[in-house]
Formats: structure tokens, C-alpha cells, sequence
């Protein structure tokens, strides 16, 4: 149980460094925009893998783990960990990936910040707690 939490904790955490290091890290961009093409091309792929990971959560995971058809070994060590999670949460951390990528091609170090916001409220709500539930 601890691994999973270990693991998610992990992708919380890489959530939060992403704006620090767009905001204090790259130069800030000259007065005057620019275009910003890649930020929303960038956003719209993020909200897909946002949207890709909820489904694998709740479709995935959460309904057959609730049904019984999903086995969780929690016991054994070391622990044998089910790919789906990782999958979910890869997904989950994807859209703050984006946007740290967007900071670097475009002078939108503060559109970063968005992009984490949302990859961690779909974090927050995949946490590892639903294995409470059965153990």
C-alpha cells in the first residue's frame, strides 16, 4: 500500500515543481506578446490525457475494483504493482508536462501554473485511497 502512495506522491510532487521552475528558472519574456500557437495546441492535448486519464481511473480501476474484478496485491514484497495506476497517473501528470514545454517555446512561464492546477486536481482526485476501501 505504501508504494502506491510512494508512486502517487511522486507525481504530486514533480505537479508542483513544474511552475516553480518556469517561473523562477527561464528568463521572463520581453514586454509584447508573441504567439502563443503552441500553448494552445498544447492545452488541448493536455485536456485529452486529462480527460483519457479520468476514464482509465474511474473505468479501469474504480469500477472493477469495486466489483471485484480488479485484484490488488498489497500484501506481497516486494509488492506487485498494477500498471493501470501508474497509466492513470502518467496521464494525470501530462497536462503539467505541456505546459513546463509550452514555457520553454513560448513566453507563457505563467500558463504553467494552469496547466499544473489541473494536473493536480485529476491527482487529488485519483488518489490511492480507493484501496482503503477493500483492505
Amino acid at each position: 500500500m505504501k508504494t502506491y502512495w510512494m508512486i502517487w506522491a511522486a507525481f504530486v510532487i514533480a505537479v508542483f515543481h513544474y511552475p516553480v521552475i518556469a517561473l523562477f528558472v527561464f528568463p521572463t519574456p520581453a514586454e509584447g506578446g508573441g504567439e502563443i500557437l503552441f500553448t494552445y495546441i498544447f492545452g488541448f492535448v493536455g485536456l485529452v490525457c486529462g480527460m483519457g486519464s479520468l476514464f482509465v481511473w474511474s473505468r479501469m480501476i474504480v469500477e472493477p475494483f469495486r466489483e471485484g474484478k480488479l485484484k490488488v496485491d498489497l500484501e506481497s514484497n516486494p509488492p506487485k504493482l498494477n500498471p493501470l495506476f501508474i497509466i492513470a497517473w502518467a496521464l494525470a501528470e501530462a497536462p503539467a508536462v505541456y505546459g513546463i514545454v509550452a514555457a520553454v517555446l513560448e513566453p507563457v512561464q505563467y500558463a504553467t501554473i494552469g496547466f499544473s492546477a489541473f494536473s493536480l486536481l485529476i491527482l487529488l482526485l485519483e488518489s490511492p485511497a480507493i484501496l482503503n476501501e477493500k483492505a
